[in-house]
C-alpha cells in the first residue's frame, strides 16, 4: 500500500521529496493511502478547520466517540465528539476531542475524570484560547464553574513555545445507592483529581516552514511523561490539528522504540479510525519533516520517550483525593480496577 519501514540511519528526505515520471514520491505515497482507505468503505476529503470558535457543530455520525457517564453515577452514556486512538504500541494513547465550547465543557471534563486523564494538550493558538478554550481560567488562583464541575487554575509557566498550566478538577463528594462511609456524606466536600495542560503558543502558518518542526516537537516529548494514561488532544475540529500531534507522536515513538521510519505504516493505521487526520499532502510532508528534524537533533536531545526529570516531575502534582478512583470505562463499559464489567445502576464515586 504503502513504503516500508525503514532504518533511521537510512533515512534520506530528499529521496522523499524526489520527482519521478512527473510525481514527487511523497504525494504519490499519500494518494496510494487515500486509495486503500477509500477501498475499506472510509470517506476521505480535505476539510478545512473552522473559521471560529463557534463553529462546532457538524455531522458526527461517523466518528468514533468516547464513552462518558453521567456525573450522578447512573449507567448512561452520553454521545461525546471525541475518539480514543492508539499509538505504535500503546492502546488507546490519546483522546482526540474538539475545544469544548460552554454546552460541551461538562462532557469533556467528565471525560477528564472518568477516563483518567492527567494531560491535556490544547492546540488551538493565543487568540483562539481568548475566544474559544471556556474551560481554562484567565489568572492563577481563578475559578470558572461549569455544573458540578468547578476547574482553577493553580499555576502556569510559559516558554519559548507553549504554555504549561496545572488545572485543578474539584467535583463534590456524592452518595449513590449503595451504604458509605460517614466522612463521604458531608455534601460540603469535594474531591479534586490534578491536571497539566500543555498549550501552543502558535501554530504553524505552513507545514513546509523550516520552523514548523520545532514548533511542535517540543509539545510531543512533553506528553512522554505520562505513559500510564491516555493524554486528551484537542483543537478546533476535533482532527486538523489534533490528528497531527497524536500520528507525529505514534510516528516518533516506533523511530524510538524500533530505529525504524514509518510515517506511512503508523499514518495509515491511525487514519482509519478517522481519516481527516490528516488532510492534505503538505501535512503527510511535514511528518517527514519532523522525523529529518528529530533524526538531526537527537544527539543534542535523547530523551524524546525517557523518564521525566526530578524538575518535571514537581510540575506532575498527584491528586490525593481522584474522583472515580474505584473504576474506569473499557470498550464502552464502566470497569472495576480488576477490569471486571459493572452492569446497572452503578456507582462511579469513590468508596
Amino acid at each position: 500500500m504503502t513504503s516500508v519501514p525503514v532504518p533511521a540511519e537510512k533515512f534520506n528526505l530528499s529521496a522523499v521529496l524526489r520527482e519521478e515520471n512527473g510525481t514527487v514520491a511523497v504525494r504519490q505515497e499519500f494518494q496510494n493511502m487515500n486509495t486503500c482507505l477509500e477501498m475499506l468503505g472510509l470517506t476521505v476529503h480535505g476539510e478545512s478547520e473552522v473559521s471560529t470558535a463557534t463553529e462546532h457543530v457538524t455531522d458526527t455520525s461517523k466518528r468514533y466517540h468516547v464513552a462518558v457517564y453521567s456525573v450522578d453515577g447512573e449507567y448512561s452514556t452520553i454521545c461525546t465528539d471525541a475518539l480514543c486512538l492508539s499509538s505504535y504500541r500503546r492502546e488507546n494513547a490519546f483522546i482526540q476531542a474538539r475545544t469544548p465550547t460552554e454546552d460541551s465543557a461538562v462532557d469533556f471534563l467528565s471525560i477528564v475524570c472518568q477516563h483518567h486523564v492527567k494531560l491535556v494538550v490544547c492546540l488551538d493558538t493565543f487568540w483562539e484560547q481568548i475566544h474559544g478554550a471556556v474551560y481554562t481560567p484567565e489568572a492563577e488562583g481563578m475559578s470558572l464553574t461549569f455544573d458540578p464541575y468547578r476547574v482553577q487554575l493553580l499555576r502556569v509557566r510559559a516558554d519559548d513555545w507553549m504554555t504549561t498550566r496545572i488545572l485543578r478538577i474539584y467535583l463534590p463528594m456524592k452518595l449513590d445507592n449503595s451504604e458509605q462511609q460517614t466522612e463521604c456524606s458531608d455534601p460540603e466536600k469535594e474531591t479534586y483529581r490534578d491536571v497539566i495542560q500543555l498549550s501552543c503558543f502558535d501554530w504553524p502558518e505552513s507545514f513546509l516552514a523550516p520552523e514548523a518542526a520545532s514548533m511542535l516537537l517540543p509539545m510531543v516529548k512533553a506528553v512522554r511523561s505520562h505513559p500510564q494514561s491516555p493524554a486528551l488532544v484537542h483543537c478546533r475540529d476535533g482532527h486538523s490539528r489534533s490528528g497531527i500531534f497524536c500520528i507525529l507522536s505514534a510516528i516518533l515513538e516506533r523511530l524510538q522504540m524500533d530505529n525504524e521510519v514509518g510515517v506511512s505504516y503508523v499514518t495509515a493505521r491511525m487514519r482509519v479510525p478517522c481519516p481527516q487526520n490528516i488532510i492534505n499532502v503538505e501535512q503527510y510532508e511535514f511528518l517527514y519533516r519532523c522525523v529529518e528534524h528529530h533524526i538531526s537533533f537527537q544527539d543534542q536531545d535523547d530523551t524524546m520517550y525517557s523518564q521525566p526529570t526530578a524538575r518535571e516531575k514537581s510540575w506532575a502534582i498527584k491528586s490525593r483525593d481522584s474522583v472515580y478512583v474505584n473504576s474506569h470505562v473499557s470498550e464502552g463499559f464502566l470497569c472495576s480496577e480488576d477490569d471486571t464489567h459493572i452492569y446497572g445502576n452503578v456507582s462511579i464515586w469513590p468508596q
